[in-house]
């Protein structure tokens, strides 16, 4: 079995500066993975012959998942909040606009109803009546 070659530091780093730019257009941040598969290195190889690279990448990746992911996620969650409670204001007034129409409605069709009746003289019987009359009876 052969061993692979190590690569110098200035090869390593410019490897890392390519990841760098790359992470620029994809928006991942580089790895020591990605850069010791880059570098033809297997993961422990490369962290063993440069931990201080290794770690920084690390250190780097885990202050951006900490940060801004959480700053981002909630500011999304103040403004997903302030356009709910609009969203609910307006729901609201288009609610009490929607029960006055109904009530107008309601009220015109009552009185329409009544003129109707009148001309064409309606007589209405009261079935509350009906029933005091015939003893508690309702048929």
């Amino acid at each position: 079995m052969t061993r692979p070659q190590i690569p110098g530091r200035g090869e390593v780093l410019a490897a890392l500066a390519m990841l760098q730019a790359d992470a620029q257009v994809t928006g991942r941040q580089p790895s020591a993975l990605a850069l010791a598969r880059r570098l033809g290195l297997a993961n422990t190889t490369f962290r063993r012959n440069f931990p201080d690279i290794a770690a920084e990448l690390s250190t780097q990746a885990a202050a951006q998942r900490r940060s801004p992911l959480r700053q981002s996620h909630y500011a999304e969650l103040q403004e997903s909040s302030a356009r709910l409670r609009q969203e609910n204001r307006e729901l609201r007034l288009q609610l009490k606009r929607a029960a006055a129409v109904l009530q107008r409605v309601t009220l015109e069709n009552h009185m329409l109803r009544d003129q109707l009746e009148q001309q064409a003289k309606v007589t209405r019987i009261d079935r509350r009546q009906l029933a005091r009359e015939d003893g508690g009876h309702d048929s």
